[in-house]
């Protein structure tokens, strides 16, 4: 067991896996906060269409997936001053269009198409060193950005009107914030797959708030630590057990929630 950890590409897929886990579950807190789950599923599903889209044409499969997300990002902003076509409507649109599509795409590429599990769910053991370089630099870029505008960020999505009376572009704000979570998703998904990836946006505050964080920096430093801990039992059993990486974090994680809920329940904290 000792002997198989040690292998480089095993190390090499930790550290890809920890450096993903902990930029979107930075982001995790203020995506819950805004009440747009939906939103990022949508850019995921997107930036994964993308990544296949990049493959099979043979161009560089990062750039079109920062492509497609940014061009749904502007589809989102656009759609959302129609009142007469409700966002959630238009994430649904595109979410089913982006799957349709990668579907299509996958069914073009032999190669591809038999490896349909990985594309969809990451395979994190076949992890290089460019998707490694390219996920940190994105996620400092990302984390960097979200850490100067902070305050601005909770201040505009929480308060949108006084935000508006007190001189701030929530419109631009809005789209910066989705600019740097698209750029921190397309580094993540080819790593991770789309199931894990929105699982980091989702169950990291989850945790948080069955322990009763109060306030947003607590909630992402719980939100952190339990993304890092499942992460690295999740990792090290999917090995030992020889199951997929992506399932087996995910299972982890919501084991993890499943225990913090019932310690609760029963000494009724």
């Amino acid at each position: 067991m000792k002997t198989i950890l040690i292998q480089p590409f095993i190390i090499l897929a930790g550290i890809a896996t920890t450096i993903a886990s902990l930029g979107l579950s930075v982001f995790s807190p203020v995506v819950v906060f805004k009440r747009d789950i939906f939103v990022p599923l949508a850019i995921a599903e997107t930036a994964l269409c993308g990544v296949i889209i990049g493959t099979v044409v043979g161009i560089n499969f990062y750039l079109t997936a920062i492509v497609f997300s940014l061009i749904t990002i502007l589809l989102l902003f656009s759609i959302k001053t129609n009142k007469s076509l409700p966002q959630e409507t238009v994430i649904a649109i595109v979410y089913v269009f982006a799957s349709a599509l990668s579907i299509i795409a996958l069914s073009k590429s032999p190669v591809l198409h038999s490896q349909a599990t990985d594309v969809l769910f990451g395979n994190v053991l076949t992890v290089g060193q460019y998707e490694t370089w390219f996920s940190l630099i994105t996620t400092l870029i990302s984390l960097t950005t979200l850490f100067l505008l902070y305050g601005k960020f909770v201040f505009a999505f929480s308060d949108i009107e006084t935000a508006k009376s007190c001189g701030l572009n929530v419109g631009l704000l809005n789209f910066i914030f989705y600019s740097i979570l698209s750029l921190i998703i397309t580094a993540s998904i080819k790593i991770l797959g789309l199931l894990l990836t929105f699982s980091y946006l989702l169950l990291p505050t989850t945790v948080a708030s069955l322990v009763s964080c109060r306030s947003l920096k607590s909630t992402t430093l719980f939100g952190v630590i339990s993304s890092l801990i499942s992460t690295w039992i999740g990792f090290i059993l999917s090995v030992y057990l020889d199951t997929p990486t992506g399932p087996t974090i995910v299972i982890t994680f919501l084991l993890v929630i499943s225990v913090i809920y019932f310690i609760k329940k029963i000494f009724k904290l």
